[in-house]
């Protein structure tokens, strides 16, 4: 599912490339969004990043609750590391532009799980 969210991600790109995003193209983002299996917090991170909900909010970035426990957010972390990686996405043979996608997305991840960290001690 990485890969297809990577492709989702993208067009989530193009949906907001004019500065709108127009209630049909969410709804076709939200259908395609069913077709690949993205669904739950992976698919509100990817929507929240394109239309500035909550961009600053690592929890949101992490796709895990405020309350969460520290151990939660670690096994997020790591899910996120395991399919944002840019040696991952290397391997994966992705294509440059969507590594560079991946690569501001696994920045963003890490400076989540640091300021979470953070926060909580």
């Amino acid at each position: 599912p990485a890969v297809l969210e990577d492709v989702l991600d993208c067009l989530f790109h193009i949906a907001v490339a004019d500065g709108v995003a127009h209630p049909r193209e969410l709804e076709l983002l939200d259908r395609t969004a069913r077709a690949f299996g993205v669904k739950g917090a992976a698919y509100h991170r990817l929507k929240a990043a394109h239309l500035g909900l909550g961009e600053d909010d690592p929890y949101l970035i992490l796709g895990v609750d405020h309350g969460a426990s520290e151990e939660d957010i670690k096994a997020a972390y790591r899910a996120l590391v395991r399919d944002h990686h840019p040696d991952i996405l290397i391997a994966r043979g992705v294509p440059p532009d969507l590594l560079k996608i991946g690569e501001g997305r696994m920045a963003a991840i890490n400076t989540a799980y640091e300021q979470i960290l953070t926060d909580l001690r």
